[in-house]
């Protein structure tokens, strides 16, 4: 065995790679000289055949790029052929066949270290196709804006970047990226029956399928024996350790679609590992076929899923995360599934169309998901046969507020923790604890995407031990009062040994939808120098921080809203806050004035809370002062200062409605030319209810009353005067006026109602 330096970019002649190839003996190495490090060798000549066992190695000089040319292929693996390719990268081959940038025959043996497969296209496997019986191994490689959809031939089996299209064989991958691919079936890889498939410490980004599913990973079937076994043995497929970012596709799966067998379809228990793994802001639309279920996952085949995150994942029809339908047992563990949503349908988690086969979902947690229908949480059917244990199931929302997590109660396995947002939900189990978790916000801990259970979170200590896993989705090892949910509360964490998640992960982290994130300041007698980070569980319709400084437009700074800015109206001007910038109102005419919008005052609003900081000029009697208020003397809402005391109020007055006819809490005297906060919180229904009305003054509430929705309510949303008309304790419903002298800041309405540890956090 011998070496051979290629010393030329030129595509043929001697020092060429092309004669390299052509000279060497089974076994050689092919390297690089020096002189070649940063240039292109260009074929012009077709294809590089690779017919006897080789090693090319471009370590030699770093940055070269064998590129096809956009004109052939750049390399043909022959069969019963094996090749390792290091250091290089290939680019820009093209070809009406299959592997733009490699393709390998029958029975070969393919290894990739170090390598780049670039912008190459064809019409089975943009980057690389792998052959009958072949086997591929890719470690510390990158695969980056291959195209397999060149023409539909193959459309049923081509991805973007591999295609293992035809049976048996190995595909085992490592270290890997994938980005910005596009094919059919697979954005990135597109795997068929009876090939050992194995992903490990890999990252699929932004990758596209274009027909019927499996934005990153498209398989249909897997066994590790293959075809001359009979599919015998029990096939699975491995995912550990890798990440599944923005990925889209059409039909099933925005991330992966995973098909497998049993005995009956002539295969045999056919199952997917997923573990340690992170799928956020994967998307599924709908197919030709009208499908769009399963955001991040569509699983046929059975399923184990382990120290897994799914977040702000989204399905138009079904399972915003997770939807799986199989005759073999589905186990979930210490998984957390976090802002996920389903526009149209149900389970705006986990949609599990499984029947009567087990579900165990074990020590995770299900929170902030929404369906566009019913069954934020989860979705199964009456004859289910789901398991919750040591679980957290909480503010998932849906239109239904019925099924606002769930429409069927899951089986109880103990020790479950459930919080719903709407009083009308329906239970998740029979025997879990109804209790707010105190999560934290969504946020990586040592590596790990995870919702950290806040200090007095009634979840901790609160699992059973029977039978729960011995570490949390961290890899951090649980005590013998173990916590409920994925994540268990230790005095000190150290860091577990654990798979390496591929860098950078933090740059995946989602903006949890819902979750609210601002910095809030703490209170002083003037604008506060220091600040406190709050984590809400709901988006603000409307978010005026009234940090523009300039201008006679407060904007709307919501992801939520339907741009709800306000309008300076009078003398109305830009000053100093709380945080950043404010509005100084001279109590004579001085407003900001929002539309009326169905976010706030159009149609009918069962849950609310408003939000502002305040300081106050003077406080004095006779002084009727209004801060903020929406709607009119029929019904609405309102904020204001009268004789040294704050109020807050709302009322529904008609019969043939709720017949609220309004309730009013104050405050005891409160201080002039000092911060306050206020927040007025309203969780109504259909009727008037004690306690749905609350009022806090910094932090601490000052009392609650009788309360219901509010039907449309049209008559104008202002801010330091009446803007079309109120309703005071007094009675008096007057159309304008009752200016507020001062200054206030960061204005918040929410259409949810606010808990008191929420509240309490803003100050």
């Amino acid at each position: 065995m011998s070496t051979i330096t290629v010393t030329t970019t030129a595509d043929n002649g001697n020092g060429s790679l092309r004669n390299a190839i052509a000279i060497a003996k089974s076994g050689d190495t092919i390297q690089f000289s020096k002189g070649l490090t940063g240039k292109t060798i260009a074929l012009r000549s077709g294809q590089l055949t690779l017919d006897k066992n080789l090693t090319i190695d471009g370590g030699g000089a770093p940055g070269l790029t064998v590129s096809g040319n956009n004109a052939s292929r750049v390399f043909y693996l022959d069969r019963q052929k094996q090749a390792t390719i290091k250091n290089l990268t290939i680019a820009n081959g093209k070809t009406q066949g299959a592997g733009g940038g490699i393709d390998t025959r029958h029975e070969s043996v393919l290894t990739l270290e170090n390598v780049k497969v670039n912008n190459n296209t064809s019409e089975l496997g943009g980057g690389l196709r792998v052959g009958h019986l072949a086997k591929a191994t890719i470690v510390n490689s990158s695969f980056k804006g291959n195209n397999g959809t060149l023409t539909n031939k193959y459309a049923g089996s081509s991805a973007g970047a591999i295609s293992h299209s035809e049976s048996r064989g190995q595909l085992i991958i490592k270290g890997t990226t994938f980005e910005n691919n596009k094919g059919f079936n697979g954005g990135a890889i597109y795997s068929f029956s009876g090939v050992t498939f194995t992903v490990e410490d890999s990252i699929f980004k932004n990758n596209t399928a274009i027909k019927e599913g499996g934005g990153a990973i498209f398989t249909d079937g897997v066994s590790s024996k293959g075809y001359n076994s009979g599919f015998a043995d029990d096939g699975k497929i491995i995912i550990r350790g890798s990440q599944f970012d923005g990925n889209t596709a059409k039909g099933e799966g925005g991330a992966l679609f995973l098909w497998g067998y049993t005995q009956k379809g002539g295969y045999k228990n056919d199952r997917a590992i997923i573990e340690d793994s992170v799928f956020t802001n994967n998307v599924i639309t709908t197919s030709e076929r009208g499908k769009a279920s399963g955001g991040a996952i569509f699983a046929h085949m059975g399923l184990d899923i382990r120290n897994v995150t799914f977040a702000k994942n989204t399905a138009g029809k079904q399972g915003g995360a997770l939807w799986t339908e199989s005759s073999l047992p589905i186990n979930i563990s210490n998984s957390t599934f976090s802002g996920n949503q389903v526009l149209q349908d149900a389970g705006g988690a986990m949609f599990l169309n499984n029947g009567s086969t087990p579900v165990n979902i074990t020590n995770s947690t299900i929170a902030y998901n929404k369906a566009g229908r019913a069954n934020g949480a989860l979705w199964f059917n009456g004859s289910h046969n789901v398991t919750l244990k040591n679980s957290i199931v909480a503010f998932n929302t849906a239109t239904d507020r019925r099924q606002d997590q769930v429409g069927y109660q899951a089986k109880d396995g103990g020790g479950n923790l459930e919080f719903a947002t709407s009083s009308q939900a329906l239970r998740v189990t029979k025997n879990s604890l109804v209790a707010n978790p105190l999560l934290g916000a969504l946020t990586l801990v040592n590596g790990d995407l995870v919702h950290p259970l806040k200090s007095g979170s009634p979840a901790v200590n609160a699992g059973v031990s029977q039978g729960a896993p011995t570490t949390d989705q961290r890899g951090i090892q649980r005590d013998s009062k173990i916590d409920i949910g994925a994540f268990e509360l230790v005095a000190s964490a150290p860091n577990p040994l654990k798979v390496n998640m591929p860098s950078p992960l933090k740059a995946l982290v989602p903006t949890v939808s819902p979750s609210f994130s601002a910095a809030m300041p703490k209170q002083t007698v003037t604008a506060p120098a220091t600040t406190s980070i709050v984590t809400l569980r709901a988006d603000p319709v409307a978010y005026l921080s009234l940090n523009d400084g300039k201008g006679k437009l407060a904007k709307d700074g919501s992801a939520k809203g339907r741009n709800n800015s306000g309008a300076l109206v009078g003398d109305a001007s830009w000053t100093k806050g709380v945080r950043g910038g404010a509005i100084a109102f001279d109590g004579k005419g001085d407003a900001v004035k929002l539309k009326n919008s169905s976010d706030i005052n159009r149609g009918t609003h069962g849950e609310r809370t408003v939000s502002l900081w305040f300081k106050a000029d003077s406080v004095g009697d006779n002084q009727r002062q209004v801060l903020y208020e929406e709607g009119a003397g029929t019904r609405g809402l309102n904020i204001y200062i009268d004789d040294d005391r704050l109020y807050v109020g709302g009322w529904n007055t008609p019969g043939k409605e709720s017949g609220w006819s309004g309730t009013w809490l104050s405050t005891d005297q409160i201080s002039a030319d000092k911060w306050h906060h206020v927040d007025l919180v309203l969780d109504g229904g259909r009727e008037v209810t004690q306690n749905a009305f609350r009022g806090y003054l910094d932090g601490q509430q000052f009392g609650s009353g009788a309360g219901s929705q509010l039907w449309d309510h049209a008559g104008g949303i202002g801010l330091g005067s009446i803007n079309g008309g109120t309703r005071f304790h007094d009675g008096i419903t007057p159309n304008s006026g009752s200016g507020f002298a001062g200054v206030v800041d960061e204005v918040m309405v929410f259409n949810d109602a606010l808990s008191s540890s929420e509240v309490k956090a803003f100050f």
